[in-house]
């Protein structure tokens, strides 16, 4: 579903650019590809912000073993090349 609607937005912006025509094509490119990198930034923020988030809630309902998730933290970043 998700490849379908960028399709569609990608669709609505070149019919935008071809509907103008002092804007050259070139222009469709530098804004699809553009568009390509911030649409991942976006996804890596909003990854980051559900892990941040499920955290700062299991903590504040007291479901966050703090001792575990240390022992897990410091495990996985001494071993991390293992």
């Amino acid at each position: 579903m998700v490849p379908a609607a960028r399709l569609k937005k990608n669709t609505g912006v070149a019919a935008t650019l071809n509907a103008v025509p002092s804007i050259p094509a070139i222009g469709l490119v530098l804004v699809l590809s553009v568009d390509w990198f911030i649409g991942m930034a976006r996804a890596l923020g909003n990854l980051i912000g559900n892990c941040v988030a499920t955290v700062v809630i299991a903590a504040w309902e007291g479901d966050l073993d703090r001792d575990k998730a240390r022992q897990g933290t410091f495990s996985m970043a001494t071993n991390w090349w293992m």
